[in-house]
This record gives C-alpha cells, sequence and structure tokens, in this order.
C-alpha cells in the first residue's frame, strides 16, 4: 500500500496504458483536463454518469449527437435551448403536446421519479461522504474514513447502487416514461410529417371547452372549431387531427380550387369606416347583405319564402320583394304589385288595378272600370252594358 502526497508527471510522445479488468479513480477536489488535439471516448457496454451538482458544456465548433435508438430525456426543473441561428431536421415526424386531460399524469410521474429515482440519487448523493481515504499523520501510513474499507471498496458499493438505479431506469422507469406519452390526450399538440402534413390544434382544458385545429397538406387545408371538447387522433403515437365532425369548419381544396365554409352563421364584413361599409350574414334561413356608403345604402335579404332588395339615397328610395306568390317594387311614391290573381301599379294620383275578372283605371275621383258585364264610368254615374 502506497500513499504519497502529490505526483506530478510531465512526459512527451505516447503515453499508452492497458487494464484489463475493473479500474477505480476516486478525486476528491477539482479536475481539469485540456486536450489541445481530439478527445475520444469508447465505452463496450453500458456508460452511466452521475451527476451531483450541475453539468456545464461550452462549445467552441459543433455539437453533435447521435442515437443508434431513441433519445428520452426527462427534466424536474426548467428545460430551455437558446440558439442564435435555429432549425431542424426529421426524416419521418416530429411531434410536440402540452398538457394532459388527466389531470394527474404530470404529478404522478413527478411523484414516481422523486420516490423510486430521485430519492435513490439523493441518497447516493449522501453516501459519497464516506467514498474516502485519509492519511492521518506524516508518517505515510494510510488509514479507513469508515467501516474499515478504503475508498475504492466504498466507491465499488456506490457503484453497485448505481447500478441497480440504471436497472431501475430501464426496465421500470423508460417504459413508464413511453407509456404515459402514448397514453395521455393532451391539451395541445403540433406535428409535422414526411408526408407534408402538418396539424396544429388545441383543446378545451383548465375550465376551457372547445377544440380547434388546423390540418395542411399540399393538396388542401381544413380549418374546424367546435364547442366540445374533440378527442386529437394519433397515428404511430403521435397527433395527427381531431376525431368527430365539428360544427364549424372551412375547407380548401387545390384539385378543383375551391373554398368549402359550414357554420351555423357565417359573418363577414369589409370596413373602411364607420361610414363605409359591406356586411353579410349567412344563416341556415336567411341570407343578407348590405353595404353602407355616407347616405347611400343598399341591402338584400333572400329566405326560402322570399327575396327583398331596398336601395335608398339622397335622391330617393326603391324596393322590390319578390316571393312565391306575389312580385311588389316600389320607388318613391310609385308601386307595382303583381300577383297569381291580380296586378297594379300606381303614380301619385293614377292607379291601374288588373284582375282576372275586370281591370280599372282612375285618377283622383275619377275612374273606369271594364268587366264582362260592360263598362263603368265613375261608379254607375255612366255604364254600358255589353
Amino acid at each position: 500500500m502506497v500513499a504519497t502526497y502529490g505526483i506530478a508527471k510531465i512526459s512527451e510522445g505516447t503515453d499508452y496504458e492497458e487494464h484489463n479488468g475493473e479500474q477505480m479513480s476516486l478525486l476528491f477536489g477539482n479536475r481539469i483536463a485540456f486536450a489541445k488535439g481530439d478527445v475520444q471516448g469508447i465505452s463496450a457496454a453500458m456508460d452511466s454518469t452521475f451527476v451531483q451538482s450541475k453539468t456545464n458544456r461550452v462549445g467552441a465548433d459543433s455539437q453533435t449527437s447521435i442515437y443508434k435508438v431513441d433519445d428520452i430525456r426527462y427534466a424536474q426543473g426548467m428545460a430551455a435551448q437558446i440558439a442564435q441561428v435555429g432549425g431542424g431536421g426529421y426524416e419521418q415526424s416530429f411531434s410536440v403536446t402540452a398538457g394532459s386531460s388527466d389531470a394527474s399524469v404530470f404529478s404522478d410521474l413527478s411523484s414516481y421519479l422523486n420516490d423510486a429515482i430521485f430519492t435513490k440519487v439523493s441518497s447516493l448523493s449522501s453516501s459519497f461522504a464516506a467514498v474516502k481515504s485519509v492519511i492521518a499523520d506524516t508518517t505515510g501510513d494510510l488509514h479507513l474514513e469508515k467501516d474499515g474499507k478504503l475508498g475504492v471498496e466504498s466507491a465499488d458499493e456506490l457503484g453497485t447502487e448505481l447500478a441497480a438505479i440504471v436497472d431501475e431506469i430501464t426496465k421500470t422507469t423508460l417504459p413508464k416514461l413511453i407509456s404515459t406519452f402514448q397514453n395521455m390526450n393532451p391539451y395541445a399538440a403540433m406535428t409535422i410529417n414526411d408526408g407534408s402534413v402538418t396539424f396544429l390544434g388545441a383543446r378545451g382544458g383548465n375550465g376551457k371547452n372547445g377544440s380547434t385545429g388546423l390540418l395542411m397538406s399540399p393538396t388542401g387545408f381544413t380549418l374546424s372549431a367546435d364547442a366540445s371538447n374533440r378527442a386529437f387522433t394519433k397515428t404511430s403515437d403521435y397527433v395527427t387531427g381531431f376525431s368527430g365532425d365539428a360544427a364549424v369548419s372551412m375547407q380548401a381544396t387545390t384539385s378543383n380550387a375551391t373554398l368549402d365554409v359550414a357554420a351555423s352563421v357565417i359573418n363577414v364584413t369589409a370596413a373602411k369606416s364607420s361610414s363605409q361599409e359591406s356586411s353579410s350574414s349567412h344563416t341556415a334561413t336567411q341570407y343578407t347583405v348590405q353595404t353602407v356608403n355616407g347616405s347611400a345604402k343598399s341591402s338584400m335579404v333572400m329566405s326560402s319564402s322570399k327575396l327583398a332588395l331596398e336601395t335608398a339615397g339622397a335622391g330617393g328610395s326603391g324596393s322590390v320583394t319578390v316571393a312565391s306568390s306575389s312580385v311588389k317594387g316600389q320607388v318613391g311614391s310609385s308601386s307595382l304589385a303583381l300577383s297569381t290573381s291580380s296586378g297594379s301599379m300606381a303614380f301619385s294620383s293614377a292607379k291601374v288595378a288588373v284582375s282576372s275578372s275586370s281591370a280599372t283605371l282612375s285618377y283622383g275621383s275619377s275612374s273606369v272600370s271594364v268587366s264582362a258585364a260592360g263598362v263603368a264610368i265613375n261608379g254607375s254615374a255612366l255604364k254600358v252594358m255589353m
């Protein structure tokens, strides 16, 4: 057994070391390693690293990580990435979600990790105080810190504890993280994939109701909204849309350049100022269009039973109403009315009335009536019998 107070090693050329078996290195203090050339590390088995405090990495050039299988990370605190120049490329798909309709899913996961992992790691951290061999005097004799064990022996035991934690992460924690991601129904989601499909959606949560989403592809898009909390649909564990139809939808297709809009009420307004505005309202039973420009106003109201047109301005007003059995029109004091059995025109004091049995022309108190019986002037004052 050898104890030394310090070692300084300076050499040139190749420094080669080979060891077959286990190797432990304990350092109680600071380690500074500087390499002017490349640094390469190869682990043929599992590489487990336990860091008791913060980990800081600074790169003056590119940093690349390559994983043959999944890269899964969990952060209990803040996880942030800030880049002066950003970007990302994905061969198949990229999907992110936020929140969950199961209010306890994240708290349960955090509680599990605290109990199953972090508590054991904290215990492991406190045990490092016992991983030490001390030199008690200047004779060079080596004394043991605790339980008659060398530091390397205590470190070996801690290595076994760390292996147990790694085994817990591999066999239990990792499947639990994957299962949680696969089964939860989030509040918001964004997905892009190599099928040139993009989906962005949000559903009700935290006291809010409704679901709104936008699905885009090279051949069109679908924008939908509903008062219900529609569930997300998933393909290969990532969100691709909503289940069920929406009360409000807008769908565009590039193949025939069409835009289909479905809603119980559709309101469109184009305004330049409070006195210049065009608006339309489309419901299931009525369609209304109105244009206002100062004192001038035009409108159209169309329903299943009639069509009404009206215009008004400085020069007067006019209107036309068309129904299934009648037509009525008016310009100022002049009017026109047609029905399935009669018709009339009025111009100030002059009026013409026609029916299937008679025709009457009147002006003021004077009138001429023609029927199958004959011609009557001013009622019975003068009658010509046929």
